[in-house]
């Protein structure tokens, strides 16, 4: 994995500011999200990681699963209100293009093509720039929803364009490393979340949906695995969109 200095420097930056990794939002997946809700609260666009949030790693089509969903956003917020933001595809890492490309014809929407990493300042730079050119132009930050899967890129970025954040915890790549590192990221968030006395998401309880197959489950819960348990013990829980 390519280093990131901006997500990086985001790490030390939340030990001075530890708001800065508190997602307004928290759930399993892009399934759990009510989009109709969110338009009916006037939120304008959407912003999305891809690698683990809405696809696998180093793949351009969606998760299987998702499509119902997916289907539900772009008709809530049309395509072109759409952007997807990721590390991989449309950065530095995608010269010449051809990843950022494919992203975008196999999910429909715009990627959003830079020289940086997220959430550095020139990302945040070209998103504003990217929705300022829209007409009419969308420049609040308030009416715009950043959804990733990583505490010190997505979250942070979101925080840096004033916009709601929501943090996505369910692991499509099935990998230890991912595990790993999702089970770490929102311990952190927890942390953060005592430290400020912020952790209460009941507000937001209107922009969560639950399938039914999901109800009761952990936001961490692979087959009755140590991460089931894990996710238990660190007081974590999708269905609330919150951690309890």
């Amino acid at each position: 994995m390519p280093f990131n200095f901006s997500g990086t420097l985001a790490a030390f930056r939340a030990l001075l500011n530890p708001r800065l990794v508190i997602p307004d939002l928290i759930v399993q997946d892009i399934q759990e999200i009510n989009f109709a809700a969110f338009r009916k609260a006037n939120f304008q666009a959407v912003i999305l990681d891809k690698d683990n949030c809405i696809t696998t790693p180093h793949r351009d089509v969606l998760v299987r699963e998702l499509q119902v969903s997916w289907n539900e956003l772009k008709t809530e917020f049309n395509p072109a209100n759409i952007l997807i933001v990721s590390n991989s595809a449309g950065t530095h890492h995608d010269p010449a293009g051809l990843a950022a490309e494919s992203v975008s014809r196999n999910l429909g929407v715009p990627v959003l093509r830079r020289a940086s990493m997220k959430p550095s300042n020139h990302t945040v730079a070209a998103i504003r720039s990217h929705f300022a050119s829209k007409s009419p132009p969308l420049t609040g930050g308030d009416k715009l929803i950043v959804i990733g899967d990583r505490v010190f890129t997505d979250i942070v970025l979101a925080k840096r364009l004033g916009a709601f954040s929501i943090l996505v915890t369910r692991d499509w790549t099935h990998t230890f490393r991912a595990r790993v590192i999702g089970v770490t990221e929102r311990a952190l968030v927890r942390l953060a979340q005592k430290w400020t006395k912020k952790g209460d998401a009941s507000s937001y309880r209107s922009f969560i949906q639950e399938p039914q197959t999901r109800k009761g489950e952990v936001a961490l819960n692979y087959s009755g695995s140590t991460w089931s348990w894990a996710g238990r013990a660190l007081g974590w829980g999708s269905n609330t969109g919150k951690f309890r």
